[in-house]
């Protein structure tokens, strides 16, 4: 997470895994997703961390560009995302509060 100050949240759900979510403090973008998971080449349960990276301006939204994929620390996806095209179109009115 860069060293920035962040916060986080842990989400849990009766039959899943739980879920951290830690989000920059001065943006509030979400910055890292921690979760543990089962491997297919590995016994046991790891600890993934996705690193969310290289936000940038896409219209209405601020859209991550570098997903940054690790497993009990080692790196196994690092995905540069190089072009958003946004195809459909929503009202504003319909998350407008009521």
């Amino acid at each position: 997470m860069d060293d920035k100050p962040a916060w986080g949240i842990q989400v849990t759900r009766a039959g899943y895994r739980p879920i951290n979510l830690y989000f920059n403090k001065p943006t509030g973008l979400l910055v890292k997703v921690e979760t543990r998971v089962r491997d297919e080449t590995y016994p046991k349960e790891l600890t993934e961390e996705t690193i969310l990276s290289q936000d940038t301006e896409i219209p209405n939204t601020r859209q991550p560009m570098r997903l940054l994929v690790k497993r009990n620390g080692q790196i196994v996806m690092d995905v540069e995302i190089t072009e958003v095209k946004v195809t459909v179109s929503v009202d504003e009115k319909t998350f407008a509060m009521p």
